[in-house]
């Protein structure tokens, strides 16, 4: 297991500026701005779900990527817009899109655009600026077929569209053509994550450490270790890769609010705040720092001031995770106004992701169940995916059916995202009410209770449910007592 720190990361955390509409799913979000040493879990002695949280057997079955129709060297230039920006990634977008222009005939320089335009999509979280980031990689390869910065990149496109077999593919090719850049590897465990296979990202990871500990992989390993329920490791393995980037920069921002909301979820709100004051005080205009302040705020109470900071965080980027936790904190107090209007832009949201290749609405099917609303439509979505072995997807399924009053679907769903890694305490909760309407009180109390004690305040509309559902199953009858006792 290697320790050593580097000297000089790589930075890669996405930046606060940016406009609408882009999901971006935790893994890949992770593998925008993470990294590793060797954390080494399987090896470390690390037991229960996660080591026995493999999904599937076998490489999965991908598709053959459809070609860009034009790879011509005027077709991808027209494709690239201006960015309309003064940022760093803008003016490398410019750089690189005039050097490409000037000497069409080199790979590297296509490669070198469509890095730049990868990252200032990652800045603006905007899916617009992939299309001809995929252009510019497709172009590269009808140059060079074996390029393996283009390569890496197609990668890179098919993880940020939620195609993980197509994005493990790709990643594989890069990592025979070029197996000393860690970035293949990242993609790979990435991808394995989402799909949740966890044994083969671990590999996928371990590898990616070995070849090179920097900030992306440290925060790699900080998010994988909180997925095990190693969280102590997990912390500490975040503040690593806090300290490896700049002080002031993105990158550190990035992971001060990724440490935000572990701490967060775990209950201890106000070492959550303690870091994400801090990550204020450096980028107060960070959609990702204002998105995790805005959920502890809320849990404290501060409803008002909930609502400002994700209002803030909303107007930077309307993504998903910010509009969700603004609409909750909208229906807590009483605008019902505001509430339908986030609705509706969370809707727009998921529309715009279709159009730009993400086909994946799971996130969406969970958003209906919460908000109790077009149930139909989310369990019409839940059936189009019938095997869930992510427990994320395995927990939304589970949640959709009990909402559409399915019990018996809903325990099959709960048991297999209870298995897998470590529960959040959204997930325990929607444990505790499948079990109750299933017949099982002592199971749902003990869920219920595992919730409340985690994070009591994980939902500013839900946690209230859990603690009064709580509190019902504390007065058992005889029944229920002689129920239990004949298991």
């Amino acid at each position: 297991m290697s320790e050593s720190i580097p000297s000089a990361p790589t930075p890669g955390a996405p930046s606060s500026k940016t406009t609408p509409y882009w999901v971006v799913p935790a893994a890949v979000a992770f593998a925008l701005a993470c990294g590793a040493v060797g954390f080494g879990i399987a090896k470390s002695g690390q037991t229960g779900a996660m080591q026995a949280a493999t999904a599937s057997s076998g490489t999965p079955v991908v598709a053959t990527p459809s070609p860009v129709a034009d790879f011509s060297a005027e077709s991808v230039l027209a494709a690239i817009a201006d960015p309309g920006s003064s940022s760093a990634a803008a003016k490398e977008v410019v750089r690189w899109r005039d050097r490409a222009k000037a000497r069409p005939e080199i790979a590297q320089l296509w490669v070198n655009t469509g890095d730049a335009l990868m990252q200032l999509a990652r800045e603006k979280v905007d899916p617009h600026d992939v299309d001809p980031a995929e252009k510019c990689y497709q172009r590269a390869l009808s140059l060079d077929p074996k390029d393996p910065g283009a390569t890496i990149g197609m990668a890179w496109i098919a993880g940020s569209r939620h195609r993980f077999p197509l994005s493990i593919e790709w990643a594989e090719k890069g990592i025979a053509l070029m197996p000393r850049d860690n970035r293949s590897y990242g993609l790979v465990g990435d991808a394995y994550v989402e799909l949740g296979d966890y044994d083969r990202a671990f590999d996928a990871y371990q590898k990616m450490i070995d070849v090179r500990p920097d900030i992306t992989s440290y925060s790699r390993g900080a998010h994988i270790l909180y997925l095990a329920g190693d969280t102590k490791r997990a912390f500490s393995l975040m503040a690593m890769a806090i300290n490896a980037g700049s002080a002031d920069g993105e990158d550190s921002a990035w992971c001060r609010a990724q440490l935000g909301e572990m701490l967060f979820d775990s209950g201890a709100l106000l070492p959550a705040e303690s870091a994400l004051k801090t990550a204020m005080k450096l980028k107060s205009d960070n959609y990702y720092v204002l998105t995790a302040m805005g959920k502890v705020q809320s849990a404290q109470g501060n409803t008002k001031q909930a609502i400002a900071l994700l209002e803030k965080a909303v107007a930077i980027s309307p993504q998903h995770a910010a509009l969700a936790a603004l609409y909750e904190n909208y229906v807590a107090a009483g605008r019902g106004t505001d509430a339908e209007k986030t609705f509706v832009a969370i809707e727009t949201a998921a529309d715009h992701h279709k159009t730009h290749g993400n086909a994946d609405s799971f996130y969406l099917a969970r958003f209906y169940a919460d908000a109790g609303k077009k149930l139909p439509e989310a369990l019409a979505i839940v059936r189009s995916k019938p095997e869930t072995p992510n427990p994320v997807d395995a927990d939304t399924a589970a949640w959709v059916y009990y909402k559409n009053g399915n019990f018996v679907e809903a325990k099959k769903h709960i048991d297999i995202a209870l298995k897998k890694i470590a529960p959040d305490a959204a997930r325990l909760y929607h444990a505790g009410m499948i079990y109750e309407k299933a017949g099982s009180p002592f199971e749902a109390r003990k869920y219920l209770g595992r919730a409340v004690n985690k994070n009591s305040r994980f939902s500013p509309v839900h946690a209230p449910i859990a603690v009064a559902t709580l509190q019902k199953l504390g007065k058992l009858s005889p029944q229920d007592v002689a129920r239990n006792a004949s298991k």
